[in-house]
């Protein structure tokens, strides 16, 4: 079983040590990141994403990420859109 981090609606400065920490936490597993409810993302929280990703690949560890279209569009911005591929399948939040 995965575990699950609800993301809030605004990811700012504020925020990144908290994620980063609560995503550290989380790396005994196969983790699901649900982001359908953010509307801001900011560069230190994208780059807590970014890092809980690579941990995952590297560590044959499943992550997915449900991701809003402002969240989509934020790691568009910071060009980061290449290394998370946020989920469109926003329907289902179930690991496959």
């Amino acid at each position: 079983m995965s575990e699950v981090i609800d993301l809030p609606k605004k990811l700012d400065t504020s925020m990144a040590e908290g994620l980063s920490q609560r995503l550290k936490r989380a790396r005994t597993g196969d983790l699901l990141i649900d982001g359908r409810r953010v509307q801001s993302l900011g560069t230190l929280c994208a780059q807590a994403l970014v890092g809980a990703y690579k941990y995952a690949n590297s560590n044959s560890q499943k992550i997915k990420i449900l991701a809003s279209e402002a969240m989509r569009d934020d790691l568009r911005l910071l060009g980061l859109s290449m290394l998370i591929e946020p989920e469109t399948d926003l329907e289902n939040g179930e690991m496959e």
